[in-house]
This record gives C-alpha cells, structure tokens and sequence, in this order.
C-alpha cells in the first residue's frame, strides 16, 4: 500500500481513493477486503438461491491481514493529510540525479519527485521493488541539511550527496535545506 500509494502520487496523483471495505457485498464477491473489525462469515447471500454459490469465508490469518490493511491505509491517510501543502505545491525546478546500487527487480526501482513550497524543497523517494536498494540523489549544489519528514529507509549527507537506502516496497519524504 504505502509503494503504490507513494508511486502513484509521485507520477502526478493529487489524492487516492481505498475502496474495497470489508462486508457482506465483498464477500459475494470472492474478495476479503480491509476493515478495523472483519467477521469471518457476514451471513449475508446476494445470489444462493439462484447459483447456490456461499459467500467467501475468512480464516484467522485472512481477519488479521485485513485489520493490519486497514491499519496502514490509516497511516497513510494520516501522513498524506500532513503532507498535503507539499503534494499540491508546484514541482521544484532543481536539476538532479539518482544513482541505483545492488540488485533490483526492476529497471527503475526507485521513483522520485521534488516539490517546492513556501518553506523549502522535498525529495519524495519510493522504490517499487520488492528488494531492499541503496541510492545515491545528486545536486550541483549540494543541501545543508536533511531532515525526515516521513517514511522508512535510510538517508543522510556524504560528500556533498543524500545516500541512503530503501526497504523494499518503502517510501521516504525528506526536507532539504540550502538548495
């Protein structure tokens, strides 16, 4: 959630829509979706009487994933509204470089945007792979000071350069200061 979410508003989304809440209606439709509290079973059959098919049923694992969705859609939604001046700022206009180290699953596994608002500039990385990768973001002048303003992953100034790395499938806001 946090990689596609990220992504798509880094592509140029200005908001997201979650859909598929858990219930009766998903559940017709062979598809467990995300709720604070699911049910196993919510006893309720739009069409067994005509195709005698029975509505999906959760096991204990499926209840779990479907509250820990539900909890990180939560967060997101939370660091997004934080976000919200910097998403819907202009695009900075800095020239710059990502350097991709390790081993990928993609050609382009990691995605960046700058964004400049009234009280500075933001790098917004996010890596679209499954695996672990280590980046390298370069300026013709490099920043003072980086400070985290939301994500997972590593970063911080060497030689003049942020480096850092990304979990797989994770996602970093960083505010940079001097450019």
């Amino acid at each position: 959630a946090r990689a596609m979410s990220y992504a798509a508003m880094v592509r140029g989304a200005t908001g997201l829509i979650w859909f598929s809440y858990d219930s009766f209606v998903t559940r017709n439709g062979k598809v467990i979706g995300i709720s604070p509290n699911p049910q196993p079973d919510y006893g309720i059959v739009l069409d067994n009487a005509l195709t005698g098919k029975t509505p999906l049923v959760a096991d204990a694992a499926q209840l779990e994933a479907s509250r820990v969705l539900w909890d990180a859609v939560a967060e997101l939604n939370r660091e997004f509204a934080a976000q919200r001046e910097m998403w819907l700022s202009p695009t900075a206009d800095l020239d710059y470089t990502v350097e991709i180290q390790g081993a990928r699953t993609s050609r382009v596994p990691v995605l960046t945007h700058l964004k400049q608002t009234h009280d500075g500039v933001y790098l917004v990385a996010v890596n679209v792979d499954e695996n672990s990768v280590s980046y390298r973001v370069l300026f013709p002048d490099a920043p003072d000071e980086i400070t985290r303003i939301a994500g997972n992953g590593s970063a911080r100034l060497a030689d003049g350069r942020i480096v850092g790395t990304l979990d797989g499938f994770g996602a970093i806001v960083l505010k940079l200061t001097g450019l």
